[in-house]
This record gives structure tokens, sequence and C-alpha cells, in this order.
């Protein structure tokens, strides 16, 4: 009950209705909200002047088994952040080929909490695909070939009954 009027205290002075569903507020028992906050290494304390609670803003990434992957500190998370943090954290359950291939380019870096491109990683891809690309020139150019050369080998339709004229 408490959370549902907290929600929708928030909602009316967020005023965008459409964000209802994706915002929850819970509630436990003082053991639980204890534990869970200790588990996450999660500081708060309340503030009885302002009757407020007192805690850094951030959003902890969780693996799918419980275990904190990412915290991103701030009010302001980067879409490129978020998106690489939760496919990391999601061992490769989230996002596209290209997510992958993104978060291989980037390495995060805990001291800064954010993803950073790495030169030496986006070298050895670059190279790869060079490779790659070499190597499949040189597959279609000697098909080509193949296929030019058994053309010149066969007789010309028709070329036969010319000769016989």
């Amino acid at each position: 009950q408490m959370a549902a009027e907290k929600k929708k205290k928030a909602l009316a002075r967020f005023r965008r209705p459409e964000t209802d569903s994706g915002w929850h507020f819970l509630t436990g028992s003082q053991e639980s909200i204890d534990a869970a906050t200790k588990a996450a290494n999660f500081r708060f304390s309340f503030d009885a002047k302002s009757g407020l609670f007192a805690h850094a803003s951030g959003v902890m990434v969780l693996t799918s088994d419980g275990r904190i992957s990412r915290y991103f500190y701030g009010v302001e998370y980067p879409g490129r952040d978020m998106r690489l943090g939760l496919v990391d954290a999601s061992a490769g359950r989230i996002g596209t080929p290209i997510d992958h291939v993104l978060l291989y380019c980037y390495h995060y870096d805990p001291s800064s909490a954010r993803y950073s491109a790495s030169i030496l990683k986006i070298i050895r891809l670059g190279g790869v695909l060079t490779i790659l690309c070499i190597i499949g020139g040189i597959l279609i150019f000697r098909r080509r070939e193949t296929v030019a050369a058994t053309n010149l080998r066969r007789p010309l339709r028709g070329s036969a009954e010319r000769g016989a004229r």
C-alpha cells in the first residue's frame, strides 16, 4: 500500500503517464531491506531533519545469478555504457551480434565506471577483417578464373556446324 501511494505521488510529479508500467516501488521488512542493501554494499542513512534517506545515486547491473556486474554512478547513464554493461552482465544473452563486437572493442574501466575504446582490440579486429576480405577476394577471383577457363575449353554452340560447311 505504501509503495502504491509513493508511486502515485511520484508519477503525478513526473507528469509522464507512459512510465507507470515501468516504474516499480518495492517494500519489505526492515530485515529484508537490510539484507539486500548489505549484499549490494548499498549505504544510506536517514536524515531526521529532512525526513528523507540520503544515499548515492546510481544503477547496479546484476548478472542472472544475482551477482553485481557493474556500478554506474550518478543520475545520467550514457546509453552505450548501459547497453554494454547489460550485454557484459548477461554473458551474451542480451544484445545483438553488433553489441558483442562493440563489447569486444571496448573495455570497462572501474576507476571511471565507464567503457572506453580499446585501441589494440580495434586494430586486431581490423586486421582479422582485412585478412578475411583478402582471402574472400582471392577465392572469388580463383572461382571466376576457373569458370572462365572452363568456358574457353567448351566449343561454342554451332561452331561444329560452321566448320563442316
